[in-house]
């Protein structure tokens, strides 16, 4: 693969070298136009998608409130939301027509809400309800592997295989031999659907109590339950748009295996759970210009199935492929956390200087991690995670026309236990190395990374021990300063400027150091005039040109190598508002 691409652009190894972003690529999205047409809606115009996100969405709400009598409030909301998006990958994310996901997804939810409330001037006063949700998700994907790099007949020649599907190896010269995996066939891939229903309802009550004119005291209970279904396929095709009828092929079911590690399989499961949620909250006013609080709180993240279409089934211990029974990491658990939290809120300076402060313990049991897998990103869950810290933020009117303001976050998160979390690809490669190992041979693991076997005792994915790993930014923060003048009475000149910075932290779940980004500072700055209803702007965002990432992965096939989404460089523009 990276020698075709250095044949096409021979110039790209020392661009990338020099720190030039995306010298080269194709940048489109294999199928994705075929998979919208298949689906009913508007052909594409120059036969393939290019990448990126077109998404459209909706939202409706409807919000009653009836005065009753005695002081209460009964509220009724009622919403309605959706969206349908188009998002494809260049997913080799090089110069060359190779791998490409598509995805059309369509969302729909339906919610009411009612609420009663009493009257706020009572020493103790309550709110209470019932919530209730409905949705449906739907994902179409496609993901095309294109051997012949987009030159039908390219590979057969350079090869001289008609197709990896088909080897005719009788006639390839004497010790010739095709080209290993992922570029000695001509197409294959897979066609995906993924639909899921959810029902959920809650009921709640909160009630404040106060026990002295300073000192009062908060409370709140919430019940939910929650149902979820989906159904989930994956066929394998031998076509270039990924449409055509799937194929049975045993060949392209052994690349999809050996090099995607991706079965055909179809799953239809459900499941249920249920949530009762605490919460209490301890508020003493001080003073008028110093209030402390003192809370702990429960909540939690349903848990669900996974969509992307590398979820593979289980093997019967004869190694037999079970294709409607979904293998581990298709559906992962609920996430539980439980919080502690010291704060205070105060105002200095005859009012010139407010500052407000939390520490917080968080503990996390089952927390969910997303990491990016194959060609899309996946949940599983973290055993335990403990993440405490701190924040502070003061602002500051440092005279009529200039505000000055700080914020501190400092952030202490680890994973507790983390037993099963994915391995980085240099793991994976090292026990590759291995050859072909079993659960009786004398070493499965390389740098850490552990084999998992299949019930007849073969190998069927892997895992490494992230107990300890960090999670995030050690610190982060940013230093503001806002200054603003009349200029007479119906205009004023304002001027801003704003420092953010962080610590590295890693942009993945499985903490490849390949893919940690270090800590940077951004400088924002804007200036402008402003009047009643109007106001013109000219701004620049990270005018220093820091080149960062937002986020990073392995690169499918390319096994070692990276890609990374670069965050905005150093970017000028101008904005015009009025309001009506």
């Amino acid at each position: 693969m990276y020698a075709v691409m250095g044949t096409y652009h021979p110039t790209v190894g020392a661009n990338a070298a020099a720190g030039v972003v995306d010298p080269y690529r194709d940048a489109i999205s294999l199928g994705g136009c075929a998979l919208r047409e298949s689906l009913g809606r508007k052909a594409c115009e120059n036969g393939e998608r290019p990448e990126g996100t077109d998404t459209q969405t909706s939202d409706t709400s409807m919000n009653i409130n009836i005065d009753l009598a005695n002081g209460y409030t009964l509220t009724s909301v009622t919403g309605n939301s959706g969206y349908e998006y188009e998002d494809g990958i260049d997913a080799d994310f090089l110069p060359v027509r190779f791998i490409g996901r598509s995805d059309i997804s369509d969302y729909n939810q339906t919610s009411q809400e009612f609420r009663l409330a009493s009257p706020v001037d009572q020493r103790f006063s309550y709110v209470t309800g019932a919530y209730w949700q409905t949705q449906t998700q739907e994902i179409d994907r496609t993901v095309i592997v294109d051997g012949t790099l987009g030159v039908p007949g390219f590979m057969s020649a350079v090869t001289c295989c008609t197709s990896f599907l088909n080897v005719p190896a009788a006639a390839l010269p004497p010790g010739y031999f095709c080209i290993d995996g992922a570029t000695s066939f001509d197409q294959a891939g897979r066609i995906v659907n993924w639909k899921q229903e959810t029902d959920s309802w809650a009921v709640f009550f909160q009630g404040k109590y106060d026990l002295t004119d300073t000192l009062s005291v908060t409370a709140g209970l919430r019940y939910t339950e929650e149902d979820k279904e989906a159904v989930a396929t994956t066929d394998l095709t031998a076509s270039a748009t990924g449409l055509a009828t799937p194929s049975l092929n045993g060949a392209l079911a052994a690349i999809n295996a050996g090099a995607f590690g991706v079965w055909a399989h179809a799953f239809d499961e459900s499941r249920s759970t249920d949530q009762l949620m605490p919460a209490v909250n301890l508020q003493w006013q001080r003073s008028e210009d110093s209030k402390f609080y003192v809370s702990y709180s429960e909540g939690f993240k349903s848990g669900g199935f996974n969509s992307v279409g590398d979820q593979n089934p289980a093997f019967a211990a004869d190694g037999t492929v079970l294709r409607t029974t979904p293998g581990v990491g298709f559906e992962y658990d609920d996430e539980t956390a439980s919080s502690l939290e010291v704060g205070g809120k105060h105002t200095l300076l005859d009012g010139a200087m407010s500052i407000n402060w939390a520490v917080f313990d968080s503990t996390y049991k089952n927390q969910q991690v997303s990491t990016f897998v194959g060609l899309g990103f996946v949940v599983a869950n973290a055993a335990s995670s403990t993440v405490q810290g701190m924040e502070v933020e003061a602002l500051w009117q440092a005279t009529d026309n200039l505000r000055l303001g700080a914020n501190l976050a400092l952030l202490d998160s680890r994973y507790d236990s983390f037993d099963a979390a994915g391995c980085t690809a240099v793991q994976a490669s090292a026990l590759l190395g291995l050859g072909t190992i079993t659960s009786t041979s004398a070493v499965t693991s390389a740098l850490g990374c552990q084999a998992q076997f299949k019930g007849d005792g073969t190998q069927g994915g892997s895992a490494q021990d992230l107990s300890g790993g960090q999670q995030g930014a050690d610190f982060g923060g940013s230093l503001t300063a806002n200054y603003s003048k009349a200029i007479n009475a119906d205009m004023m000149w304002f001027a801003a400027v704003d420092y953010n910075f962080t610590d590295g932290f890693y942009m993945t779940g499985d903490l490849d150091p390949i893919d940690y980004q270090d800590g940077f500072e951004k400088l924002n700055v804007r200036f402008g005039l402003r009047g009643e209803n109007w106001d013109i702007m000219v701004y620049g965002k990270n005018v220093t040109d820091e080149i960062t990432a937002s986020g990073a992965a392995d690169v499918p096939l390319a096994s070692g190598s990276h890609f990374r989404y670069m965050a905005p460089g150093s970017t000028w523009g101008a904005r015009f508002g009025y309001s009506f």
